[in-house]
C-alpha cells in the first residue's frame, strides 16, 4: 500500500512538473505574440517608427557626447591645474632662493653690526685714555 502511494505521489510531483512547464511555455508564448505584434506595428507605421528610432538613437548618442565633452572639460582643468602647480613650483623656489639670501644677508649685517659695537667700545677706549692723557698733561 505504501509503494502504491508513493508511486502515486511520484506520478502527481511529475504532473505538477509537466502543467508547470506548460504553463512556463504558454508565458513564453504570449509573450513572442506580443513581440511579433509590437513588430508588425511598427513595420506598418513606417515613417513614424523610422522617426521614433531616430530620436532615440539621437538621445543615445547626445549622452556619451555630453559625457564626452565633461572628460574633456575635466582634462582641460587638468592641464589648468598641472601648468598653475608648476608655476606656483617654480615660485616657491625662487622665494626659497630669495629667503635664503635674506637671511645670509642678515647674518652679515649681524656680524658687520657685532663688529661695529667692538670697534666703537675699543674707540671709546681709546678716546678715554687720549682723554686721560690730555688732562693730565693739562695739569703738568
Amino acid at each position: 500500500m505504501a509503494m502504491l502511494d508513493k508511486e502515486v505521489a511520484e506520478e502527481k510531483a511529475e504532473l505538477a512538473q509537466a502543467l508547470a512547464e506548460l504553463e512556463e511555455v504558454r508565458e513564453k508564448l504570449a509573450q513572442m505574440e506580443v513581440e511579433l505584434q509590437v513588430l508588425k506595428d511598427g513595420c506598418n507605421q513606417g515613417p513614424v517608427t523610422t522617426l521614433i528610432k531616430l530620436s532615440n538613437a539621437k538621445m543615445q548618442i547626445d549622452d556619451p557626447t555630453a559625457q564626452l565633452d565633461d572628460a574633456l572639460g575635466a582634462e582641460e582643468m587638468l592641464v589648468q591645474l598641472t601648468e598653475r602647480n608648476l608655476m606656483l613650483g617654480e615660485k616657491s623656489e625662487e622665494m626659497r632662493i630669495t629667503i635664503e639670501n635674506l637671511e645670509a644677508f642678515k647674518e652679515l649685517n649681524d656680524e658687520l653690526e657685532e663688529n661695529h659695537i667692538e670697534t666703537e667700545k675699543a674707540l671709546q677706549e681709546e678716546i678715554g685714555v687720549h682723554h686721560d692723557i690730555v688732562r693730565w698733561e693739562w695739569q703738568t
